[in-house]
C-alpha cells in the first residue's frame, strides 16, 4: 500500500460516519479568515512603514529603546538610525535610553531617559514653527540660529519661545511641575 492511500485512508478512519463535510467547511472558513487577516497586516504595515507626511525632522542618534508612534496610532515602533519624524508623531526613550532628533532647522532636540515629546511643525510666512510638546521626562534644545526657525515649548501650563538658540535650553517635566535647566540664548516665558 502506498504512502498517498495510508493517509486517505486514515483521513477517512477519522471522521465520523454521519459527517456531513461541516468541519472541512469551518476549515476552510478558519483558513480564509487566517489569511485575510495575514494580507490586511501586510498590507497595514506597508504603509505604516511608507507612510507619507510632512518631515519634521531625523532620530539622529540613538542609544537604548527609542520608539515613535503617528498621532492617530495608539502603538509604538521601535526607531532606526535615521528615522524620518513626521509632523505630529509621537517620540519616547525608555530606561537607560537616549535620542537625538534633527529638525529641519538644523536644531537638536536631545531626549533624556524616560521621556516622551510630540513634534509639531507649522508653516507660517515662510516661517518654521516647531511647536515641542513635553510629556514627560527632560529634553534639551540647541544649535540653529537661523532667523526663519522658532521653537515652541509647551510642557504643563508653561510655554517657552525659543528663537536664535546658541548653547540650548534644557527642560524636565516630572511628577507635573515643569523645570528650566542650562539656559544660553534668548527665551521669552
Amino acid at each position: 500500500m502506498s504512502f498517498a492511500q495510508n493517509i486517505r485512508e486514515m483521513s477517512l478512519l477519522d471522521e465520523p460516519e454521519n459527517s456531513t463535510g461541516s468541519v472541512k467547511v469551518i476549515g476552510f472558513f478558519a483558513w480564509l479568515v487566517a489569511v485575510l487577516i495575514t494580507i490586511f497586516t501586510i498590507w497595514e504595515l506597508d504603509n505604516f512603514l511608507t507612510r507619507e507626511g510632512e518631515r519634521v525632522g531625523l532620530v539622529n542618534h540613538k542609544i537604548g529603546r527609542v520608539e515613535f508612534r503617528p498621532d492617530e496610532v495608539l502603538i509604538w515602533s521601535p526607531t532606526s538610525k535615521n528615522q524620518k519624524i513626521i509632523n505630529n508623531d509621537y517620540i519616547a526613550t525608555s530606561d537607560a535610553s537616549k535620542a537625538v532628533i534633527t529638525l529641519l532647522g538644523q536644531a537638536k532636540v536631545k531626549m533624556y531617559e524616560n521621556t516622551q515629546i510630540q513634534i509639531k511643525l507649522d508653516m507660517k510666512n515662510k516661517e518654521k514653527l516647531y511647536l515641542l510638546t513635553l510629556i514627560s521626562g527632560s529634553i534639551k534644545v540647541e544649535g540653529s540660529s537661523s532667523n526663519n526657525v522658532k521653537i515652541r515649548i509647551a510642557s504643563g501650563d508653561s510655554e517657552f519661545s525659543l528663537a536664535g538658540i546658541e548653547d540650548g535650553l534644557g527642560i524636565s517635566r516630572l511628577n507635573n511641575t515643569t523645570d528650566v535647566f542650562g539656559v544660553r540664548g534668548k527665551v521669552a516665558n
